[in-house]
């Protein structure tokens, strides 16, 4: 896991480079700016070490809000079989993001969390027909 420390050396590295790179690129550019020893990188893997970049990009500040996102849609490095040499979309500091480019991550998200409560509509219905009864779930509105 990754230290305070390292998460604020990796935005620092994130930034210095343009606020725009894939987290495998970020990744590749922390091991060169030598953030991670050769012992460490052995024991946790590359991939592991590229989610721990991810992470240091969606922690949040004081308002709220995470210090990068992706440009576009989620890509093979978000799944849990996606292939190591596929990089996945852009990431850009957020506070980089145009007009454009923040109402499509806004969009990206409003059909997320439709997916997402779909999912839960289904499991609902699905608990009240096996049990008789299900907790209530909120509209989305």
């Amino acid at each position: 896991m990754a230290t305070k420390d390292q998460r604020e050396r990796i935005r620092q590295i994130f930034a210095a480079k343009g606020g725009l790179l894939t987290t495998r690129d970020l990744a590749l550019t922390t091991l060169q700016e030598g953030l991670v020893t050769d012992d460490d990188l052995r024991q946790l893997g590359f991939r592991a070490w590229q989610a721990q970049c991810r992470r240091a990009l969606v922690e949040r500040d004081a308002a709220g809000l995470p210090y990068a996102q992706p440009l576009g849609e989620a890509g093979p490095e978000d799944d849990e079989g996606g292939d190591e040499e596929e990089a996945g979309p852009p990431w850009q500091q957020l506070s980089l993001f145009t007009y454009e480019q923040t109402a499509d991550l806004i969009r990206r998200r409003i059909k997320s969390e439709a997916d997402y409560h779909e999912q839960t509509r289904t499991i609902h219905t699905w608990c009240r027909k096996r049990f008789g009864k299900a907790p209530k779930i909120p509209s989305l509105g």
